[in-house]
């Protein structure tokens, strides 16, 4: 799953840390164990901000993740 807006050829699970804790919790609640995340982006700092907002913001919200 990318991070960030969502396209007509991809499904993204959002631009917001409450977006997509939203958007993951409806995946696990389907029944969905794994999700790979994907920053989607080629500016290395973008990437690492994207990913360290996914550890302070997700991870903590799904303690079987960690």
């Amino acid at each position: 799953m990318s991070l960030g807006a969502a396209t007509s050829r991809r499904y993204a699970l959002g631009n917001d840390p409450a977006e997509i804790l939203q958007n993951a919790k409806a995946y696990a609640g389907l029944g969905v164990e794994t999700l790979v995340i994907s920053a989607n982006t080629s500016d290395p700092g973008e990437a690492r901000s994207s990913m360290a907002m996914v550890a302070r913001e997700m991870l903590t919200a799904f303690p079987r993740a960690m």
